[in-house]
């Protein structure tokens, strides 16, 4: 099994430290705290996406997972009947930026959030 450093090749960040960037990126993007199968919610294209970090002592892993599977279907590596979309590398590096261009796929413009926002 790979160490923490293996996987945190080129970062030097701690485990805490990685966590709370991939959490700064979701805030960024208006992502709310949530205590149920998820840590957090972000609201996007294609309704609620379920966001859980896991970053234990084995495979780092992101879970995540659209409340309303049919309405995002059309994304590359979706499971389409569950609706889960995980991300999951052994280069830390790698998995920020697959994850920043799936958040980045995803998010809502500007416009789309003022619109949400006054329900039009």
């Amino acid at each position: 099994m790979k160490t923490w450093n293996q996987f945190n090749e080129g970062l030097f960040l701690s485990k805490e430290d990685w966590k709370n960037k991939m959490i700064d990126l979701i805030k960024k993007e208006g992502a709310t705290k949530n205590d149920k199968y998820a840590n957090w919610n972000l609201d996007t294209k294609f309704g609620i996406l379920n966001i859980r970090f896991d970053i234990g002592d084995g495979y780092p892993t992101i879970f995540m997972k659209f409340e309303e599977p049919e309405k995002s279907k059309e994304l590359y590596g979706i499971n389409v009947h569950s609706g889960k979309w995980n991300l999951h590398d052994t280069n830390m590096q790698n998995l920020y930026l697959a994850f920043k261009r799936r958040i980045d796929e995803v998010k809502l413009s500007p416009i789309e959030k003022a619109a949400k926002k006054f329900n039009l």
